[in-house]
């Protein structure tokens, strides 16, 4: 205390200079910004727009702290080590913070370019699924990185978060172990980021489970059913065991339709009446049309009906659509055509044959 009040003067004079530094950056802050709004509401692009929406509150962060860093006045030497490292973790973190903003931007640039709502292809879905993945795992380094850093500020600590930073020893070691699963997911991340047996909005079979791929996060994946359900899935599921992605090669896929009926349908009239039915639909994408028999059993005919469609939620409401279309068709042109039950009935025949006429009278 004795300290403080002898030197209330000096005390004084440091938190008038660190005001004027945190105001003074504050504006110059502000004012560059204001210039970068004007410039970016003049441009077509996305990357401008980006940066000042993701990168304007760690700028905000790191001006002034580095204004007091490198403008503070002479201090005390227990004070000065002190202020310099908290500003050395705070300038660490803030500098992460506009790293990982700056994926963000990234992001945001090739998703602009790559739009998976205006043009789903099999392209758009590759380059949507490597970016979030690879966005994810630069995200972790950075602030695993960032944690080591500001460990190795410490100088009692500082082994530890050499440590850290290497990845090797005891403690390393130790924590590789205690995170293991963790780890095991981060990998299989990267993994699937460079090899890309599934992407967003792949349709995918887990476990007799048929549905589309959400999200991919950085532990597991999201999997959304027809009915809504949400399947959550861990990453390391598609590196060690087998499953059935549908939209591996493209994003067109062909689906069957089967209808069953009598003997006596004319396949001719129905391979018409389903070419019109396709002609009329935007879900079809024109590449496979036809009808065939299947199966013959004793009593009714199976007829598949192939259709294709550019993704997996047009060929379901397609063949939702051919299905009804092709039975109303029936019922109205052919409907003796439909199952039905066959029953032969041959008259009988009964045989009279002469009796006696009984016993003799005596």
């Amino acid at each position: 205390m004795e300290y403080l009040f002898s030197n209330l003067t000096g005390w004084g004079q440091f938190a008038i200079e660190v005001l004027v530094i945190l105001v003074g950056s504050l504006i110059l802050h502000r004012a560059g910004f204001a210039v970068m709004s004007r410039i970016a509401r003049r441009t077509h692009g996305v990357a401008d727009k980006s940066f000042l929406i993701h990168a304007r509150r760690p700028t905000e962060l790191i001006l002034p702290v580095m204004g007091i860093l490198f403008l503070r006045p002479p201090l005390p030497v227990e004070l000065n080590a002190m202020l310099s490292q908290l500003g050395a973790i705070i300038l660490i973190g803030s500098i992460s913070w506009l790293l990982v903003s700056c994926t963000n931007i990234v992001e945001d640039v090739i998703n602009e370019k790559y739009n998976i709502n205006i043009t789903d292809t099999w392209q758009t879905r590759q380059v949507q699924t490597q970016v979030k993945m690879l966005r994810r795992i630069a995200v972790s380094i950075i602030w695993f990185v960032t944690f080591a850093m500001m460990l190795m500020t410490f100088p009692s600590i500082r082994q530890l978060g050499t440590t850290l930073f290497a990845s090797a020893g005891i403690v390393g070691v130790i924590i590789g172990i205690a995170c293991r699963p963790a780890l095991s997911n981060l990998i299989s991340g990267l993994q699937l980021a460079l090899t890309e047996p599934i992407r967003i909005k792949d349709l995918i079979c887990v476990d007799g489970e048929t549905g589309t791929v959400e999200e991919i996060g950085m532990t597991y994946v999201v999997v959304r059913t027809w009915d809504l359900r949400a399947f959550i899935v861990p990453l390391s599921y598609f590196i060690e065991k087998t499953f059935q992605n549908w939209t591996y090669q493209g994003s067109d896929l062909i689906g069957a339709v089967f209808l069953y009926v009598d003997y006596d349908v004319r396949l001719a009239e129905m391979r018409d009446a389903l070419s019109k039915i396709l002609a009329t639909t935007d879900l079809w994408d024109g590449k496979v049309g036809s009808l065939n028999i299947t199966e013959a059993t004793d009593r009714t005919l199976q007829l598949r009906v192939l259709v294709s469609a550019c993704d997996s939620e047009k060929l379901g409401d397609l063949r939702y659509m051919v299905r009804e279309k092709l039975i109303e068709f029936l019922q109205e042109n052919f409907p003796n055509s439909m199952p039905k039950f066959r029953m032969e009935v041959t008259p009988s025949t009964t045989s009279l044959t002469a009796g006696s006429a009984g016993p003799k009278s005596a």
